[in-house]
């Protein structure tokens, strides 16, 4: 009866020194220093309090909770027991530790340690059962063939517990115009087909093993295209041959699975080139905490030359399956065409922005006559009433001046980039977030106005005879030729090019002279 009594006892405790020192072990091989793996690495003995916070605070371990997670998992997935016996489960910023996908955020580290402080107890047992109620991770997944509109995977079972795999759950994720649409599919083969599929969208696709309630964590993960490489969008920025740098700006969706790293190709004549950062390139890529899922990027080009007028695409690391494309070319004022209207002045921009708003008041501060002494407010809003139209405002004072590429140089936050470029919304409730910000956005702008000439200004008039007026004016910097619109009682605008600086005008009544 005695040795019947022993011999699970003995098992036991067996079991506990094996994962005690298979997953230190691990640690170790992945670089993890003694100090962190000798209490992180051994779900078997929850670190005391005052161990908890010396983990974090003096042993900076956090640097090292990305291979803690992925020995602490060993392939399983214990979310869902992590959930089920946390403390409490509005602090979850650490259950990365229960699937092996714990990357530490710096500007979360209080909500990371006040999830690890409260939920270590309920996390560490989790794992241990997963031990030996999951099965690992599906193996070796890959494409073995595909068509325009199909593709075929295939698998290996897992290494750890394949027995108790009672089914393969597959994640199709299918991303266009940078929406994510994700199909499931379920299998107890180690072979499916994904059809309907689209050439002009891109896919991610990864397997995970279950054991009744119990699952893996993620097999490998595969990105693939059943047609061309996808274009998420296409610019073209037109140079001057006075620049001397210029910094390209890139926006990316987030993949399941993939480090938060921009690689950027030029493309030229002379082929194809991956660029790093040295003296004459600068890249610089990051995640705003009010964007998560958007990735910023921009390359700046030190010492502009000939040879740098080429295509540049960014990819995240490891992908290309889609990628955001920028060319450069070069172009001279003095061979570009008018356009067909003027560009609006700030107060057309702004009134055209806010139409009919009772905020209109804000574009140049102008009289109103008031209806009462009473209750002027009713007439001139408040500026706090008109936050939701600054957006506008910022759109027209950065029209011609877009430079988001060098705000994404500077680390701008996503929030605050309508301050550099028309192309993204500004927050009028996060705008206090951003005013220091302002600096950095007005050297931005002052570089872009850098390569523009100089405005048309101290514009004079003179009567010649009759409807015949002659308009002259002070010789703009750097401008080579000018474009004259003229119209009459609001009809349509005529436009000439001059390389004088004044010209005479009949039958006109606006005119609007521009470099």
């Amino acid at each position: 009866m005695a040795i019947i009594i022993y011999i699970p006892i003995i098992l036991l405790t067996c079991l506990f020194y094996l994962v005690h020192a298979t997953r230190q072990q691990c640690c170790k091989d992945l670089g993890v220093p003694e100090t962190c793996y000798s209490s992180l690495c051994n779900p078997t003995a929850i670190p005391e309090i005052m161990t908890r916070y010396r983990l974090f605070e003096k042993d900076k371990c956090q640097d090292y909770l990305l291979p803690v997670s992925q020995c602490l998992a060993k392939g399983r997935d214990v979310s869902k027991c992590c959930y089920k016996n946390s403390y409490d489960i509005e602090f979850d910023s650490c259950f990365g530790l229960c699937n092996g996908t714990m990357k530490y955020d710096v500007y979360k580290k209080s909500n990371f340690l006040s999830c690890f402080l409260l939920n270590i107890e309920a996390i560490f047992p989790c794992l241990v059962e997963g031990y030996s109620s999951s099965p690992s991770e599906p193996r070796d997944l890959k494409i073995v063939e595909k068509t325009k509109d199909s593709a075929t995977i295939q698998w290996k079972e897992p290494v750890d517990l394949p027995d108790l795999v009672s089914f393969y759950k597959i994640y199709l994720i299918k991303r266009t115009d940078g929406l994510e649409n994700t199909s499931t599919f379920d299998t107890k083969d180690l072979e499916f087909e994904l059809e309907d599929l689209s050439s002009t969208s891109s896919y991610s696709v990864h397997v995970v093993a279950y054991a009744d309630q119990h699952k893996s964590k993620l097999s490998n993960i595969l990105l693939f295209t059943t047609g061309p490489q996808i274009v998420i969008s296409s610019d073209e920025i037109e140079l001057p041959p006075q620049t001397r740098k210029i910094a390209i700006p890139c926006e990316l969706k987030k993949i399941l699975g993939f480090n938060l790293e921009v690689q950027w190709i030029k493309y030229s004549q002379n082929g194809e080139e991956l660029l790093t950062s040295d003296d004459k390139y600068n890249i610089v890529t990051y995640s705003s905490q009010s964007h998560p899922e958007t990735i910023l990027s921009s390359l700046l080009i030190n010492e502009f030359s000939t040879s740098d007028y080429a295509t540049y695409r960014c990819y995240i690391k490891d992908t290309q399956i889609e990628y955001a494309e920028t060319k450069l070319t070069k172009t001279i004022f003095l061979e570009e065409a008018p356009n067909d209207d003027p560009p609006d002045t700030l107060l057309e921009c702004c009134k055209k922005g806010l139409g009919s708003s009772s905020c209109g008041s804000l574009c140049n501060g102008e009289h109103i006559n008031r209806l009462t002494l009473i209750r002027p407010g009713l007439l001139v809003p408040l500026p706090s009433q008109c936050k939701a139209e600054i957006g506008k405002l910022f759109k027209c004072t950065a029209s011609e001046l877009n430079s988001s590429g060098c705000c994404i140089q500077a680390q701008v936050p996503y929030h605050c980039m309508g301050m550099c470029d028309t192309r993204y919304d500004l927050s009028a409730f996060k705008l206090k977030t951003c005013q220091k910000w302002m600096r950095k956005v007005y050297e931005c702008q002052f570089e872009k106005i850098n390569l523009k000439p100089e405005a048309v200004s101290f514009v004079k008039v003179k009567h010649l005879y009759e409807e015949t007026f002659r308009f002259s004016w002070d010789k703009a910097l750097d401008a080579k030729v000018y474009h004259v619109y003229t119209r009459k009682d609001g009809d349509t605008w005529t436009s000439r090019v001059t390389i004088d600086i004044a010209v005479d005008i009949t039958d006109a009544n606006e005119i609007a002279p521009t470099t």
